[in-house]
């Protein structure tokens, strides 16, 4: 039975915007090179993308706006794309050669279209105005602000997906000031006097991604310096608000 449920398989759709890699690619759940990638174009921009794996079955599918250089493979079905991916599995080899062609051709075909000057305003289906692209804490899509059409697919930060445990550390602070002393105490979630004591030592926190960025944000607004391994990818200081 084919599963769903594990978002990872989303990271196998990242292969197909990089044409240094050719498919099947290595799953990032069972690590077999089994991992595929296929889309189908619906409309001008908009579309549908499945990733799957064809050792574990496991597969994610999203609709949004496909990549420019994406043609539709002649052989595939459209009324057989569902949320059954057995369809496209039996069809794997033939899917991998077509994705890797494209891909091939991809950043010749982005060169010719920005070229042309080809204008690439998406126009809504419904009313002729123009659309404008949003993105939210959980979905992005396309937007008609004049009859409030539009389509949407489901947005997740990556930084919610990262499993990687981060070590932050606050270097020892011999004579903190009050505000500082009040920063570690909220932050840690800790009474006063044991926040000061915490301080004559390092203090190390170790936990995921969006725990470590939390932590950091609130660092940061107090001017206490910190350090984070591995390399944290995240930018904390976009996020303030």
């Amino acid at each position: 039975m084919w599963d769903n449920s594990n978002d990872r398989m989303f990271d196998i759709f990242d292969y197909a915007y990089d044409s240094k890699h050719t498919f099947p690619i290595e799953c990032p759940i069972c690590k077999k090179l089994d991992a595929h990638v296929f889309m189908h174009r619906f409309g001008t921009r908009n579309g549908g993308a499945w990733a799957w794996c064809g050792a574990c079955r496991n597969f994610a599918h999203m609709s949004g706006i496909l990549p420019v250089w994406w043609v539709n493979l002649p052989s595939i079905d459209p009324s057989m794309l569902s949320s059954e991916i057995q369809y496209l599995n039996d069809r794997s080899s033939a899917i991998d050669a077509w994705v890797n062609s494209l891909m091939r051709e991809a950043p010749a075909v982005q060169v010719e279209i920005e070229a042309s000057g080809q204008d690439d305003t998406w126009i809504c289906e419904k009313c002729g105005h123009e659309m404008s692209y949003y993105m939210s804490t959980s979905e992005c899509g396309m937007l008609c602000e004049s009859c409030g059409w539009g389509f949407v697919t489901t947005y997740i930060d990556p930084i919610y997906l990262d499993e990687t445990e981060y070590t932050l550390c606050i270097a020892p602070i011999e004579t903190p000031s009050i505000e500082v002393i009040r920063c570690i105490a909220n932050t840690l979630m800790c009474n006063y006097l044991n926040a000061k004591e915490r301080l004559t030592n390092e203090i190390v926190l170790k936990n995921k991604a969006v725990t470590i960025r939390d932590l950091a944000r609130a660092l940061h607004k107090c001017n206490i310096n910190y350090t984070i391994t591995p390399d944290y990818p995240y930018n904390i200081i976009d996020t303030l608000k």
